[in-house]
């Protein structure tokens, strides 16, 4: 049946009010209901209420037409009325935390749409915060929005197909956005609530970084090539960082070990492991060195028995260190160089041995001409200690030099 459009500004709010009240006759009827037409019905009359009593008269007849919605199945339609509500509401928290938005989310819940389940939970947390509660129902309302969400992103396709709306489309990269918020809440507001539920915060706060991680790690997608997956990885790892997002540290792992042994299998592996160098660099200027340093430890832990690989993994770290400025990187990663030649020097070669120790030996005259300051920020051996290794270090150059050219002073 075809709806004639109401002009507002004849029509006054009373008539108005029962144009859409007369829905119901239509429910009662069976005649079918266009939910955009229903939607521009209540916006339009609520372009008529300018004043407070028109307000509150469109809030009592909508939440009351809502009601019997739920009461004749027409859940759809009695969550658009909802969802127009909480808009219309949108400065008034008191009445979208008492009775919009919990009635909203129980027509949600019980079509088990996920989406608008995480859009309601979201509004709530926001007000929540508002008036700084903090206690057992904001956990409780965190609890289910980090469920939705989760279902969103685990189960995309699945979930589009019960999420109904008039607006827009479902997008994935919104709920991760949601996942992130949430994430953040548990950070800001940590001590409330450890304070009301300590094992609840913990599993919960495990849970979104969890699912934060498997969503970064391409966990939540199907990448047959291991390369393409890689570039896939460590671009999201790069955004995640900026974003302050968690990573978990076992599930980086698991992934980058299994990245290696199918690059590998591939015969990728240096491939892999240039890429990976190269995506240390990245880490390194945004001035995350602990995921850098994981990715050269399993990098090394891969090529234990591969003194080829692994001198060019621990090179290419002094280079990156060198670059930074960073002397106690290039200390720890030059004893490594100078240890693997004392195992199978023509595998390092004197050149290598040479070029690493000259770095070594400009780290520790850096460290020495600047010790108390440096002490005053690091745990340090004693000064003298350093004095000691440079005057090793270049007794070792020295003799290198001699041993392999004899007229060398």
């Amino acid at each position: 049946m075809k709806i004639n459009k109401i002009n507002q500004n004849q029509v006054p709010i009373q008539k108005m009010l029962f144009r859409v009240q007369s829905y119901m006759d239509k429910v009662h009827q069976q005649i079918p209901i266009e939910p955009e037409q229903f939607s521009c019905d209540l916006y339009k009359t609520a372009k008529k209420c300018n004043t407070p009593e028109k307000e509150n008269l469109l809030n009592n007849c909508l939440i009351a037409l809502a009601d019997k919605m739920v009461d004749a199945k027409q859940d759809n339609l009695a969550g658009i009325i909802y969802s127009f509500l909480i808009k219309f509401n949108k400065d008034n928290n008191p009445i979208l935390l008492k009775q919009l938005i919990p009635k909203a989310l129980e027509i949600a819940k019980m079509q088990k749409d996920s989406v608008h389940i995480a859009a309601r939970t979201t509004e709530l947390c926001q007000i929540y915060k508002t008036y700084e509660i903090h206690g057992t129902n904001y956990l409780s309302c965190l609890t289910l929005r980090k469920k939705a969400l989760n279902n969103i992103c685990s189960n995309y396709d699945t979930v589009g197909e019960k999420f109904r709306t008039i607006s827009r489309q479902m997008n994935k990269k919104d709920a991760r956005k949601e996942l992130l918020s949430a994430y953040k809440d548990f950070q800001k507001f940590s001590e409330n609530y450890k304070t009301e539920n300590e094992k609840s915060y913990s599993g919960l706060k495990k849970y979104v970084s969890i699912a934060l991680t498997d969503m970064t790690l391409c966990n939540d997608t199907k990448i047959d090539n291991v390369m393409k997956k890689f570039s896939c990885v460590s671009k999201n790892i790069i955004n995640a960082i900026k974003e302050d997002a968690p990573i978990e540290n076992s599930l980086f792992d698991e992934c980058f070990n299994n990245m290696y042994e199918e690059a590998k299998k591939d015969s990728l592996e240096e491939k892999f492991i240039y890429k990976s160098l190269k995506f240390v660099d990245e880490l390194e200027n945004l001035e995350n060195p602990y995921l850098s340093n994981r990715i050269c430890k399993l990098l090394m832990n891969k090529n234990q028995n591969n003194i080829r690989n692994l001198k060019f993994i621990i090179m290419k770290q002094i280079e990156t260190r060198e670059k930074n400025q960073n002397d106690f990187g290039i200390l720890h990663f030059c004893s490594i160089i100078q240890n693997l030649f004392k195992k199978d020097p023509k595998a390092i070669t004197v050149n290598s041995y040479l070029k690493s120790n000259q770095i070594k030996m400009n780290a520790l005259i850096n460290v020495i001409n600047n010790y108390d300051s440096l002490s005053n920020k690091e745990n340090l051996h004693t000064k003298e200690e350093y004095i000691k290794q440079l005057i090793f270090a270049k007794a070792n150059s020295a003799r290198m030099h001699k041993n392999t050219n004899p007229e060398y002073t």
